[in-house]
């Protein structure tokens, strides 16, 4: 009860990434593992998810009231996946409320805040974007004072991220002597990704499709994902924090992404011994080749400084 060609059909319709022949990646699987191969290709290829720019729009500010301001990260990197978020955030805001983190305006007390970020994935990120937006500091003409409230809007947000969010959010209330309750986190509620399962235990994303379950076992496609993702990406072989997810944006692909769909490399070893180096299905440049992070663009102290 797969319907992976259709659903790659769809995929492919919204950004403009070169894209491997599907079935050439799906053979990639086939020479590591002939039985379980083909079928953890399908039920990755099922489950895979490339948001087009309306879609993110809709769920970023769809029936939100308007605040008093909105703001985003362009952050260090050159090329940066948020560029394309910016350039959806101007269609859809009033460009006199809108404006990059580091270029607020003096804000009125009482003044809401929200900022947009398209995932949230393991929190890590978001969490020190939050404490920059309170930290003083010349390379920003305004920062964020206790009399103001701060919504963190995210398309798609997972429950490991929301959790560690809420314990930052509490170390940043007494760090910057923020009241209770005034930094908030908001997402469709349909965009809940669940990494853990009812008893607490963490699971990529890729491994938890009921449907999927049904069709190829969730620890043979685990093990064959991670056998690979070891190959082309040793330090996050399953995507970042091991959260497996096969959810892209038209402007960008994750790192928690499964490395089988956007990394390549190797050497992979197949069912014979034999090595081959592993192609990825969703060709980015920016992922395969990132330019390096424009140096000294956060100050020492920002937590988003590289360290």
């Amino acid at each position: 009860h797969i319907s992976w060609r259709g659903n790659v059909e769809v995929c492919r319709q919204h950004g403009s990434y070169k894209w491997m022949d599907v079935e050439k990646w799906r053979q990639q699987f086939a020479r590591v593992d002939p039985d379980v191969g083909p079928r953890v290709a399908s039920a990755i290829l099922a489950q895979l998810q490339i948001i087009g720019m309306q879609q993110l729009g809709e769920f970023l500010t769809g029936e939100l009231e308007e605040a008093s301001f909105s703001t985003y990260f362009k952050g260090a990197d050159p090329h940066s996946g948020d560029f394309g978020v910016v350039s959806m955030l101007q269609q859809l805001i009033n460009n006199r409320k809108l404006a990059e983190a580091f270029q607020l305006p003096i804000l009125e007390p009482a003044s809401r805040i929200r900022m947009f970020n398209d995932g949230g994935w393991s929190g890590g990120e978001s969490m020190r974007r939050i404490t920059c937006m309170y930290m003083k500091c010349d390379r920003k003409t305004c920062h964020i004072d206790p009399s103001h409230s701060l919504e963190m809007r995210f398309a798609f947000i997972t429950d490991i991220a929301k959790q560690e969010l809420a314990s930052s959010i509490s170390q940043i209330e007494v760090d910057f002597k923020v009241s209770k309750g005034a930094i908030t986190i908001s997402h469709p509620p349909e965009n809940l990704l669940n990494v853990k399962d009812s008893a607490g235990v963490a699971s990529g994303l890729a491994f938890r499709d009921p449907h999927i379950s049904n069709y190829v076992s969730p620890a043979e496609m685990q093990e064959l994902c991670n056998r690979i993702g070891k190959k082309i990406a040793k330090r996050r072989p399953l995507g970042t924090h091991n959260i497996a997810s096969t959810i892209g944006f038209w402007h960008s692909l994750p790192k928690a992404m499964l490395p089988v769909l956007i990394l390549g490399g190797g050497p992979v070893l197949d069912f014979n011994g034999n090595r081959f180096s592993w192609h990825p299905l969703i060709v980015s440049q920016h992922v395969l080749n990132p330019q390096p992070d424009i140096p000294g663009y956060h100050c020492n102290d920002c937590p988003l400084a590289p360290r």
